[in-house]
């Protein structure tokens, strides 16, 4: 994927894109990276959007898709396919 063009741009090819209206464009499955899903969250009024380690937190002892890596389990060369996001919302 070329770094110079948003993820945006890409997602239609991937999953499958429909034009509802001028304003709103949906698809079947749909990918994040950290910049699309941070505009997101904040577009829903959460903050603080920041990416975490699953080294640093409290289960990462347990294997869940936080630790997504390939190839499969290869946690020391494969590469991390995972975003791991956290927020806050105020109430």
């Amino acid at each position: 994927m070329n770094e110079d063009v948003p993820l945006s741009k890409y997602v239609g090819m991937f999953y499958g894109k429909w034009k509802m209206t001028d304003t709103e464009t949906i698809y079947h499955k749909t990918v994040y990276d950290f910049d699309s899903l941070k505009k997101l969250l904040e577009d829903n009024e959460l903050t603080n959007v920041k990416t975490w380690d699953w080294k640093e937190v409290e289960h990462g002892h347990i294997d869940d898709y936080s630790q997504a890596y390939l190839p499969h389990m290869d946690k020391e060369n494969g590469t991390l396919i995972s975003l791991n996001v956290e927020s806050t919302k105020s109430f």
